[in-house]
């Protein structure tokens, strides 16, 4: 069945539509706001089974390599999650737009407005920049990143000491 044109809905069925699309973007926003939590703690488990390879009584690992393989892990699943935070934000100004249009007590048909466009605001494949730089400077996102990074320069210079 095919999505009825923005202009030809009523305001009572456009509400209801932008009711429905926010039911579903909160639920995305759940989802990959879960997401983000998950690889970061993923890379807390790598990181804990290498720091356990590096203090070993047979020292599986090496400081350098221990510090290269940390590296490696940090930044790939800090990557991830950008990609994760960039659908989240997408998402979430999306959320934003529909909540504006419901804020209008007489909700007029918005010729911008687009039922149901959740796919392609959410899959979009760029990264933006905005983005990037605004989760960069959010303090609950880059705190345990920055515990992610510190924790193997900590480990080598306990190994090394």
């Amino acid at each position: 069945m095919p999505v009825p044109d923005a202009n030809s809905l009523t305001a009572a069925d456009q509400r209801k539509e932008i009711i429905e699309e926010l039911k579903i973007i909160q639920d995305i926003l759940l989802k990959q706001e879960s997401y983000a939590i998950g690889t970061m703690q993923q890379a807390f488990v790598i990181l804990a089974a290498l720091v356990v390879a590096l203090f070993s009584r047979n020292a599986a690992l090496e400081p350098p390599m221990f510090a290269w393989l940390s590296c490696i892990v940090v930044l790939s699943f800090l990557y991830v999650q950008i990609i994760y935070r960039a659908a989240f934000h997408r998402a979430r100004d999306r959320s934003h737009y529909l909540q504006r249009l419901l804020g209008n007590r007489v909700l007029q048909s918005d010729p911008a407005y687009e039922p149901f466009k959740i796919f392609e605001t959410v899959n979009d494949p760029r990264l933006e920049r905005r983005v990037v730089f605004q989760d960069l400077n959010n303090a609950r996102f880059m705190v345990p990143n920055i515990t992610l990074c510190i924790i193997p320069v900590f480990c080598v210079w306990l190994k090394l000491f």
